[in-house]
């Protein structure tokens, strides 16, 4: 389980990285953070996260509105509207403090699963587990956050929260 990775810059790049860090009154590492999400944000222009993929659809079944969240290699969670608010407001709770843990519960193939974040650090921990009996089973998904990638994450999950609904009242609209 990786969460981080390490960039190498030329020396004279790390130490005006860190002059201007210093003259802003931040660390190296969030005035890169500021960048990547403004660059993010102005050439993507997506709500997407890598690691992270959620799409908005509605049950096959039952028509409900559903948000599916992948990891790679893994099938996807499925959260009613109601469950993916409560992730994100978990995430927002552990961010501001308000919280050191939450458990929110969705579906997993044929199983009940749960999203569970943690503080951990200064940083957060978000993971999915399933309900198997089985203490040996590693969880579905693990991934290390930290507090603006947690911010992010929140908001996809409200972004793709919201565009299922809206795909659920399509329907009604082109019918009147």
């Amino acid at each position: 389980m990786q969460f981080h990775t390490t960039l190498t810059l030329p020396a004279i790049r790390a130490a005006q990285l860190r002059q201007v860090a210093s003259k802003r009154g931040a660390t190296s590492l969030e005035l890169v953070d500021a960048f990547i999400r403004a660059s993010w944000d102005d050439v993507i222009g997506d709500r997407s996260l890598p690691g992270f993929d959620l799409t908005a659809g509605l049950d096959d079944e039952t028509g409900t509105p559903t948000v599916y969240f992948n990891n790679t290699g893994t099938q996807p969670v499925f959260l009613t509207v109601e469950q993916a608010h409560a992730v994100a407001d978990g995430i927002n709770e552990l961010v501001h403090g308000r919280a050191t843990r939450f458990e929110v519960d969705a579906a997993y193939e044929s199983y009940r699963a749960r999203f569970v974040g943690t503080k951990k650090g200064r940083g957060f921990i978000l993971q999915v587990e399933d309900d198997v009996a089985d203490a040996s089973r590693e969880p579905i998904m693990v991934h290390g956050l930290t507090t603006s990638i947690a911010e992010d994450l929140a908001e996809s999950f409200r972004h793709y929260a919201t565009a299922a609904e809206a795909l659920a009242a399509e329907p009604l609209t082109r019918g009147q």
